[in-house]
């Protein structure tokens, strides 16, 4: 998703280059049409009747060319008819201010080309087809906008920054709608009257801007060569402005969503940790998804259980599911179903992993980040708890536990002491059933830790997937469906705080 998101910022971009292009040539067209008109044109009011037309062929739409007779009617009602000699005819439509507006056109519509095929390929290369399609495009467009300097943002809240953009969301769902905007315009253009006029004129504006049709220069220009000349040039400027206004606007809607990354980016660097826990069952064949996860969500830490990786994929797996950006850290099954937890985090963070030998009924790997913003260290513990364990083993499961725990608080073990610690993983403990829980929350109490989430992490509806923190503050916690597992994500924000004394 990423590089094609990429690939559709620098198109836009381009063709937004090539409109102002196009508003340049147009304002050329102006000077060159009332220059004509002082010297050639007999009145006071007059311009050739393709004027108009052109300007929507070329620059605003090729919808322009499609109700291009009653806009002749229109016009030619609302002005004196005038001729032009042949040789000036010839000569205005031959020249090379018609020839440089051509090229644009075709270039302008190459692009368009191009624009369609790549949103055409985000399409498919949507995770979660009950996702809106419009949303997804404006979601992955404010993903590569982000990307031109930072690593991805969350997809669950890029739209924030798209708010003050509706020029810019007009014209993406306008490339994203394109046939059947195109087909009505097409149903309009059977029409006949002012009426087909006027409703054709409400589908200008971002959708004008798309529809560049190279063909309809040849029907304005045969149209000029028929030296038909109506209403005074004043239409040509009302659309070189309309034109310059709206790359005008998309301009600056485009550095207002610069700038809100930039002060988000400011925001982030003073907060902490953005982490992800997710249970993937089987890891091997999701290696793309999970690489989506941490670049939608703007992830400096992804926490994944029951990986169901080998000592000897492992790495290969997990390198293809880290941004270019990252590391990892992993510790595969004992044997017993399922298993396997890794940590997957940011190069930004300085990290060690460190180990505890006398833990042998769980799988856990644990991690020592640092960060420059933070004055202390963070230990962060990633486990996984087999649900198999019947209540008289679970007890040694909850042994283990407390000796961890009591190991991170012990300042003589070889690993320190850690007074601000981060717990993650799929527990297999039903949170809102039976006394697994009861006797698990009581050893949480004994050592002071926080069990944050409140929600469901299973599509049966139990809360398995867990986070718990000593001196560690958790906000912004949230649990969905990201459809990779029968598990949800949790998303939250982590940051160290001073001590309860």
């Amino acid at each position: 998703m990423g590089d094609t998101a990429d690939q559709l910022l620098i198109k836009l971009l381009l063709w937004l280059e090539q409109k102002e292009r196009c508003a340049q040539h147009l304002w050329k067209l102006v000077r060159e049409l009332e220059a004509l008109r002082e010297s050639e044109c007999v009145g006071s009011s007059a311009s050739i009747i393709g004027a108009t037309c052109i300007i929507g062929t070329i620059f605003t739409a090729g919808l322009a060319a499609l109700f291009l007779g009653a806009l002749g009617t229109v016009y030619v009602g609302s002005g004196a008819v005038i001729s032009l000699t042949s040789q000036v005819i010839e000569d205005f439509v031959s020249g090379s201010t018609v020839a440089d507006a051509q090229k644009v056109a075709k270039q302008s519509e190459t692009i368009e080309v191009e624009i369609m095929k790549l949103i055409e390929k985000l399409k498919m290369e949507r995770a979660n087809t009950d996702q809106d399609e419009d949303k997804y495009i404006a979601q992955c467009f404010a993903l590569a906008m982000w990307g031109k300097a930072h690593t991805g943002k969350p997809l669950h809240c890029a739209s924030i920054f798209l708010r003050e953009a509706p020029t810019l969301l007009e014209l993406l769902y306008t490339f994203l709608f394109r046939k059947d905007v195109q087909q009505l315009a097409l149903s309009l253009a059977k029409a006949e009257g002012k009426t087909a006029v006027k409703s054709a004129t409400k589908l200008l504006g971002a959708v004008g801007m798309v529809f560049a049709l190279t063909e309809s220069i040849d029907n304005w220009k045969e149209m000029v060569k028929k030296k038909h000349v109506t209403e005074d040039s004043q239409s040509l400027r009302d659309s070189a402005e309309k034109i310059e206004q709206f790359c005008k606007e998309l301009r600056n809607e485009l550095k207002i969503i610069e700038y809100a990354i930039f002060r988000h980016a400011i925001e982030k660097a003073k907060c902490g940790m953005w982490m992800g826990l997710l249970n993937v069952r089987s890891m091997a064949t999701k290696a793309e998804k999970i690489l989506d996860i941490i670049v939608q969500n703007d992830l400096d830490v992804l926490l994944t259980t029951e990986t169901w990786l080998t000592p000897y994929n492992f790495e290969s797996v997990l390198q293809d599911a880290c941004p270019r950006n990252f590391t990892f850290y992993h510790q595969s099954g004992d044997g017993r179903r399922g298993g396997g937890v890794g940590i997957q985090h940011t190069k930004l963070y300085s990290c060690k992993r460190i180990r505890y030998s006398d833990i042998t009924t769980f799988e856990y790997v644990a991690v020592v980040l640092k960060k420059d913003e933070w004055e202390v260290p963070v230990l962060l513990v990633n486990v996984y708890f087999s649900p198999d364990f019947i209540l008289e083993e679970f007890k040694n499961v909850i042994s283990d536990f407390e000796k961890l725990l009591r190991n991170i608080n012990n300042p003589t073990h070889i690993n320190g002491k850690h007074d601000h610690v981060i717990f993650t993983g799929d527990f297999n403990i039903h949170k809102d059933l039976g006394k697994k829980f009861l006797q698990f929350n009581d050893l949480l109490e004994k050592f002071g830790m926080m069990q944050y989430v409140e929600k469901p992490t299973h599509n049966k509806g139990h809360t398995l997937d867990l986070v718990l923190t000593r001196n560690v503050d958790v906000s912004n916690l949230i649990v969905f469906d990201p459809h990779v597992s029968d598990h949800y994500i949790v998303i939250f924000m982590s940051i160290p705080v001073a001590p309860n004394n």
